[in-house]
């Protein structure tokens, strides 16, 4: 039994080797990796349930405030209780606009 190279086979358009072929040709789009807090600003995910947040959300609203600072502030407390140094507020993005020119 005689095996058919590439060469003997009829190509078509639409064949696996070919769009394998055009995948390896395409130069790869430079990939940003996570990085585990080594931006200028780290995000997390807080997990609450809904009647936690709903009171989080409140108090930030009365306090006309964003939960994020809330939380930095309750934070701060904390910390001073603790006799630490609080931590920084977080730019908003209009800061960081400015500071990259």
């Amino acid at each position: 039994m005689e095996l058919l190279t590439d060469s003997d086979m009829k190509q078509r358009k639409g064949n696996l080797k070919t769009a394998y072929d055009r995948m390896a040709a395409t130069p790869k789009p430079e990939q940003r990796g996570k990085r585990q807090g080594g931006g200028q600003i780290v995000g997390t995910t807080i997990r609450w349930d809904s009647e936690s947040w709903q009171a989080l959300h409140d108090m930030a609203i009365k306090e006309w405030v964003s939960i994020n600072t809330l939380l930095l502030n309750a934070l701060n407390l904390y910390r001073h209780e603790q006799g630490l140094p609080p931590l920084k507020p977080v730019p908003t993005k209009k800061e960081l606009t400015n500071e990259l020119g």
